[in-house]
């Protein structure tokens, strides 16, 4: 049996009316490419959320850095929880500063002995501190003395959204959280210290 050959097959008028109407193709394109669309969008989008409130966080760390430094901080004997909330009133039009958000400050007579005492941002976090009677311990909060080193690093675990291809940006617990961070080190001004500090 021999198969009609190609130019038979266009003449007939059905067939040939089929290969050549097209129909509906930006339907079948758009169902093929809107998927990838999308989820490249999506992406984009995160990934700017994500940076933009790192700089917020770095921004309101330095900010903040400027109250331990003059020794406002130590004058007005800041809390932990007073200085995470000036942190925090910088910050708060960017993202939700909750338990997310941790602060880990530490003093040392010099640079070198702060820096070798100044774990990774990775492990910085409310549970990394050990526990006492089961309970966290609290990250160290101390603001030092006049002309003291200080390390003052704040990170927020962001929750990645978008699932499957964001998670290579994940670096810390079940590879669906970024932690970023906002670092700043520097030395205490020599002010009048009055016997107060941080508590």
């Amino acid at each position: 049996m021999r198969l009609p050959s190609l130019k038979k097959l266009l003449r007939n008028e059905k067939l040939g009316h089929f290969l050549r109407n097209d129909d509906g193709v930006t339907v079948i394109e758009f169902a093929m490419l809107g998927p990838l669309f999308g989820i490249g969008l999506l992406v984009t989008l995160e990934t700017s959320l994500m940076l933009f409130t790192e700089y917020v966080i770095q921004t309101s760390v330095q900010e903040a850095s400027r109250l331990v430094r003059t020794g406002q901080a130590q004058g007005r004997e800041f809390t932990a929880g007073d200085f995470k909330g000036a942190i925090c009133s910088i910050a708060k039009f960017a993202f939700k500063c909750d338990a997310n958000l941790t602060v880990y400050m530490k003093t040392a007579p010099t640079f070198a002995a702060l820096e070798a005492a100044t774990p990774s941002y990775i492990s910085i976090t409310g549970g990394a501190f050990g526990t006492t009677n089961g309970v966290p311990n609290k990250p160290p909060y101390q603001c030092g003395q006049p002309g003291e080193a200080v390390a003052l690093i704040a990170t927020y675990d962001w929750r990645i959204a978008t699932p499957w291809v964001m998670d290579g940006f994940a670096n810390v617990v079940d590879s669906r959280t970024r932690r970023i961070v906002g670092f700043s080190m520097f030395k205490n001004e020599p002010f009048p210290a009055g016997g107060k500090s941080c508590k």
